[in-house]
């Protein structure tokens, strides 16, 4: 088993250095933060995708991963999430999520982490919000099949699901009443092949961590 780091803790420093970082502190693989000064795909050129994989390759990195989940060039990290109220909104979302496939294919890298739901507006019930997630969650999932970018399985390998939810999620109610999915085969969170499934809030941030992380996650992969 390897490990991996994400490259949104060093948001901050420029893909070149970030990527230095990740090697220098002895990991083998990297997810690549699908946002500005990274790999954001309204920014990336064609013409960077080989000094991306010379980069790589001569610190010997393998890519198991585009973060697409918090995105400021977009709005504020959490927004605009998949159930936002105006369908414009909305769709920043599905087209930013389709971008990230399309750039993932032509990187060579095998899946994408997404953002969770998002916090549910007060207009929608949790019905209705699991509804329009599972709706716009069905809008990327054709490309993504056709480009063969995967979303991250657990290393059970286990898949369940809900009735009109793509294979593999479930959801559950938290201890403040926001909605939370855990997703073996289809994740929507931060995990990525080896690890157990992850478990994405789509609500307040978590008791004592206002804001969301405070660190980039580590993964492990095969």
């Amino acid at each position: 088993m390897k490990f991996a780091y994400s490259t949104s803790i060093f948001k901050m420093r420029s893909l070149k250095d970030a990527v230095d970082s990740v090697a220098k502190a002895g990991f083998e693989a990297v997810e690549l933060m699908a946002d500005r000064p990274h790999v954001f795909p309204q920014d990336f050129k064609a013409s960077e995708i080989s000094t991306l994989h010379e980069c790589l390759e001569r610190r010997k990195l393998k890519v198991i991963s585009l973060g697409a989940g918090r995105v400021s060039a977009l709005g504020d990290g959490h927004h605009p999430s998949w159930i936002e109220e105006d369908w414009k909104e909305r769709e920043l979302r599905i087209r930013y999520t389709l971008d990230c496939l399309r750039l993932a294919a032509a990187l060579g890298v095998p899946s994408i982490s997404i953002l969770p739901g998002g916090k549910i507006p007060q207009s929608m019930n949790q019905r209705e919000a699991w509804r329009l997630f599972v709706a716009n969650l069905h809008r990327v999932l054709p490309l993504a099949r056709k480009l063969a970018v995967t979303h991250p399985r657990d290393a059970r390998g286990k898949q369940r699901a809900d009735a009109g939810a793509p294979q593999g999620i479930r959801w559950r109610r938290g201890p403040r009443g926001e909605l939370r999915h855990r997703a073996p085969g289809f994740c929507g969170g931060r995990s990525v092949r080896g690890v157990g499934s992850a478990e994405a809030v789509c609500g307040p941030d978590p008791p004592g961590r206002p804001g969301g992380r405070k660190r980039a996650p580590a993964y492990a992969t095969r």
